[in-house]
Formats: structure tokens, C-alpha cells, sequence
């Protein structure tokens, strides 16, 4: 019985002794947000204690650079929100101008278009910055990784004391973290890239197509061009007027203007969506209806009808697949704008 006894103890003592060698002192790391700087709580004065103040400086470098560089990124993406919505808001101007009608290489239309193809150079810049943030993440993805791997071949380095191997693994961890914020943020960045680059691509070839237009005035591309917009001349006063409609297949929605305040656009949004879900290369009619004792050149009718195209063309309707119209209705008291599926 003896002998049990003495065997169990000495087991115990084994098992508090390896506890004691070997301490699992994960349980006290002391972990820091990987934007913030690494403290450590004990300068040792040991070789492996250098190497870990040295280590200390050259990861909170990195992350010094790292919060630079997540700042220069956040001003960049706002940078491109700004010049992506002053380029929509060009353009969207012109398609409505251009829906109508108006004169060939109207100088007005082509200072539109040198505004807008300085938004699409503005978000170029933007572009090649990304770039760059993109290359700089990727160079201190590298420099952390040689970091993590000195840091754990630090352990075998003999002459340490327990504190600067807890000062090690506080290291390695605020590394790792590191190296997942710089692989997120690299991600980030290198997404927003391929973005601009889609959308920057789409709008060279939408100011290829505006281009034409300006030139003739229009958007009807039967016959040749008139005149490049970058080289406009004056040329006299010519609007293009409405007309009657061909006949179309149905009547997608009916917009009654009794005031100016009209809230329409949910409805119109689902119409275009359910038109365009069951014929994506659907064409569009705008007709806009003056009431009773307006003439048809009246303005309002233009008015309220631009007003729809362009909420077609935000919601995502080409403007080469929406034609403009107007014509009076005796029966009507206020002004309508009716938008049909051809």
C-alpha cells in the first residue's frame, strides 16, 4: 500500500514540477488592438531582451505605417465617391439635354463633356494611388512575416528568462494580428481597385458614345457625325420638338404632376424592374400629357418628362432605349407623364 502511495506522490510532484519548468502563461498574454502600439511590461537587460525591445520598435513601426496607410485609404475611397458622383451628375445632365434635343456641338454641352472627362482623369488618379497603397500593404505584409519568423526562432536563443520569453509571445501574438489587419486591408484596397477600374472602363466608353451625341445634338445615330464635340463651333439655335408616339405594347405607369412634389419613383423603380426582368432589351416610351388649355409646347410637359428620363437612366436604363414625346389630352386637369413598354 505504501508503494502506491509513494508512486502517486511522486507522480504529483512531477506533474507540479513540469507546471512549474513549463508555465502556460497564454492565459496572460497581454494582446493590444492591432491599430494601437505594443507595451511590454518588463525590460529584462538580457541579450533575448534586446532583441525583443529591438522587435518591440520594428512591429509598431509596421503598424505605425499601417494606420498611415488605412487613413490614405479612407481618403482615397472618398476622394473617388466624390469624383464618381460629380461625373453622374455631369453626365446625367447631358443625357437630359441630349434626350430633348439640342444643337450640334452646343458649346455648353461640350464644356459638360470636358467637366466630365476631367471627373473620369480625377478618378484615374484615384486609381493609381490605390495602386500604390496597394503596393506599400503588400511590402509591409512582407516585413511582418520576416518579423513573426525572427521572433520565433528568438526562443531558441540561449541566456533568456522567463519574462522575455512572456515578452516573445505577447510579440508573436501582436504580430499575428498584425498580419491578419494588413491581409484585410490589403483585401480591402485591392477590391476597391478592380471597382474603380470597371467603373472607370464603363465611363470611357459612355463618354465614347456622348461624344457622338454631343456632335449631332442628339442621341439618334442614324448618319454621320456633324462635327467632333472636342472641336465645336457655334452653330445656329435647333430643338429637336416632340411628337406623337409610335404605337406601343402597354402602359407601364401612369404619373400624375397635380403638384411638383410627386413621390413616383418607388413605383417607377418597380415598374422598370418587373418591365426589365421579363424583357431585358426593352425600349421605353416617355410621354409627357398636357391637360387642357396648354399648348403641347408648353414647358411642362418637357419639364416633368426629363424629370422621369433621368430617373430612368439612375435606375438603370440606357437613355438609347428611352424615347421622349408629348402630346395634350383634353380630359385631363393637371399634367401626366406616361411611361410605356415597347
Amino acid at each position: 500500500m505504501k508503494k502506491y502511495v509513494a508512486f502517486s506522490f511522486a507522480l504529483l510532484l512531477c506533474a507540479c514540477s513540469t507546471d512549474a519548468l513549463f508555465p502556460n502563461t497564454d492565459r496572460n498574454i497581454i494582446t493590444t488592438p492591432a491599430s494601437q502600439k505594443v507595451t511590454l511590461p518588463s525590460k529584462t537587460g538580457t541579450v533575448v531582451g534586446d532583441r525583443v525591445i529591438s522587435y518591440k520598435n520594428e512591429l509598431n513601426a509596421i503598424r505605425s505605417d499601417m494606420n498611415k496607410l488605412t487613413s490614405e485609404f479612407s481618403k482615397l475611397k472618398e476622394s473617388s465617391q466624390k469624383s464618381a458622383q460629380k461625373y453622374h451628375e455631369i453626365v446625367a445632365e447631358m443625357e437630359t439635354k441630349l434626350s430633348l434635343g439640342t444643337t450640334p456641338s452646343n458649346p455648353q454641352m461640350v464644356a459638360l463633356y470636358n467637366n466630365a472627362q476631367n471627373a473620369l482623369q480625377d478618378a484615374d488618379v484615384n486609381t493609381q494611388n490605390l495602386n500604390n497603397v496597394v503596393a506599400e500593404v503588400s511590402a509591409l505584409g512582407a516585413s511582418s512575416a520576416v518579423l513573426a519568423q525572427n521572433i520565433k526562432s528568438t526562443y531558441a536563443v540561449p541566456g533568456a528568462l522567463d519574462e522575455d520569453h512572456a515578452n516573445l509571445r505577447i510579440l508573436e501574438n501582436g504580430t499575428e494580428q498584425t498580419a491578419v489587419a494588413l491581409k484585410n486591408l490589403l483585401s480591402e484596397v485591392n477590391k476597391d481597385v478592380l471597382s474603380q477600374k470597371t467603373s472607370t472602363d464603363n465611363a470611357r466608353a459612355q463618354l465614347l458614345r456622348l461624344n457622338d451625341a454631343v456632335a449631332r445634338g442628339n442621341f439618334n445615330f442614324a448618319g454621320p457625325s456633324v462635327v467632333p464635340a472636342s472641336s465645336a463651333v457655334s452653330a445656329p439655335l435647333s430643338q429637336r420638338t416632340f411628337s406623337e408616339p409610335k404605337p406601343v405594347n402597354s402602359e407601364l405607369i401612369d404619373i400624375d404632376f397635380s403638384n411638383e412634389n410627386v413621390d413616383y419613383l418607388s413605383n417607377l423603380e418597380s415598374a422598370i424592374h418587373n418591365a426589365l426582368s421579363f424583357n431585358p432589351n426593352a425600349k421605353f416610351l416617355v410621354k409627357g400629357v398636357n391637360p387642357k388649355g396648354k399648348k403641347l409646347s408648353s414647358d411642362d410637359a418637357k419639364k416633368y418628362a426629363a424629370d422621369v428620363f433621368a430617373d430612368m437612366i439612375s435606375l438603370g436604363v440606357s437613355p438609347e432605349k428611352i424615347n421622349l414625346s408629348a402630346s395634350q389630352d383634353n380630359l385631363l386637369t393637371t399634367p401626366h407623364v406616361l411611361v410605356y413598354i415597347k
